[in-house]
């Protein structure tokens, strides 16, 4: 048997699939939102926040407990585009739903979706079956 990973066909669409998301929501934020600003009251709309921090949980609970655990490459894939799509919605919801007065509400909304998207990159699509790579396979 060998050691070198065995690429599936699909990864160079989750890669894609997952660049899209996260440069889309550059997009979004400048062209919707007008940028992230460094004004505003970080003490109002809370209940957001709070909310937010629960999604970027679920986004990442998918990303690192519900993929890991699904064998065929094909049925990661509409997984990942969930937990991605949870992720991406946190920021949209800054855009959206916060107003500009609140501008460290948005950008820490932004920031939040950001990391949660960047840590979901689907780096377990460039290694063999049953490893991890954050893992030498020791453990």
């Amino acid at each position: 048997m060998s050691d070198a990973p065995q690429k599936s066909p699909l990864t160079l669409f989750f890669w894609v699939i997952w660049f899209s998301i996260l440069s889309g929501l550059f997009v979004l934020q400048f062209l919707l939102g007008g940028g992230p600003e460094a004004a505003g009251n970080p003490s109002l709309l809370v209940a957001f926040q709070v909310g937010a921090l629960v999604l970027a949980a679920v986004s990442l609970f998918v990303r690192f407990r519900v993929i890991p655990r699904i064998e065929n490459m094909a049925k990661k894939l509409p997984v990942m585009i969930i937990g991605l799509a949870i992720a991406e919605a946190i920021g949209i919801i800054g855009i959206v739903i916060i107003p500009v007065e609140q501008a460290t509400v948005r950008l820490f909304l932004l920031s939040l979706s950001i990391i949660c998207i960047v840590l979901s990159a689907p780096v377990y699509v460039l290694h063999r079956k049953g490893s991890s790579p954050f893992r030498d396979g020791s453990a």
